[in-house]
């Protein structure tokens, strides 16, 4: 959902300050969506049908203003880092305690991009 989102926002976005965090986000997410699919792929886990291209129209006008944008980077990331923090502390395999380490660390560094971005 988060990857659909970002391409939406980028795609109407007119502050272009905003725009590194925005891509920034994008590709973490994207990065993420990639490192689960090899895990389940490893396990011989069936990919569950999650939100696709199909799911965002970006034909449509823009349905939020920018700065929606940059508080969605702020909740989302606000949020991952409790449950990651969560996650983290339950799991014991290696492969997949760096995996959701390496999610925390990136969610706490936007975190603190979009909180103490300058708006002017």
């Amino acid at each position: 959902m988060s990857t659909c989102l970002l391409k939406y926002f980028l795609h109407h976005l007119q502050a272009q300050d905003i725009k590194p965090i925005l891509e920034k986000a994008l590709r973490i997410s994207q990065a993420h969506l990639n490192q689960s699919k090899d895990i389940f792929s490893k396990e011989n886990i069936p990919l569950p049908d999650g939100f696709t291209e199909e799911d965002i129209n970006l034909s449509t006008p823009p349905l939020f203003y920018d700065l929606f944008a940059l508080s969605f980077v702020y909740s989302m990331n606000r949020m991952s880092m409790v449950n990651l923090g969560f996650a983290t502390s339950t799991v014991a395999r290696a492969d997949v305690l760096d995996f959701f380490t390496q999610a925390f660390n990136q969610a706490a560094e936007l975190y603190a991009e979009s909180t103490t971005f300058n708006v002017i």
